[in-house]
């Protein structure tokens, strides 16, 4: 169970990796890499990530993209409150096979 790093409840990169993988906010997805960690009062924080769609054989190499999240320290440990910003790979839209004659960005 992830809670704290340390006796001063500070937020650490390898708690935020494994809140964020767990959240169900996230389901389908893996992170990267956490790019930063910032405090916005004693108990926020903002966590900047790269995270991209889980691999699958249609796209074995997904693009990996910029997210961010807000987590919130509870009696019991830090929580993922909110995305804030979560970016999606335009390789999450479309997946180019051979039979294509162009790419085409359609939502």
């Amino acid at each position: 169970m992830c809670w704290f790093n340390d006796e001063t409840g500070s937020l650490g990169r390898t708690c935020a990796e494994q809140k964020i993988s767990e959240s169900k906010q996230f389901e389908g997805t893996e992170v990267v890499e956490i790019t930063g960690i910032a405090g916005i009062g004693d108990n926020v924080k903002q966590v900047e990530f790269n995270w991209r769609l889980k691999p699958t054989s249609q796209n074995p190499n997904p693009q990996s993209v910029p997210g961010t999240v807000r987590f919130r320290k509870y009696d019991d440990g830090w929580r993922v409150e909110e995305k804030i910003e979560f970016s999606f790979p335009y390789s999450f839209f479309h997946v180019p096979s051979c039979d294509d004659d162009y790419l085409d960005f359609k939502l």
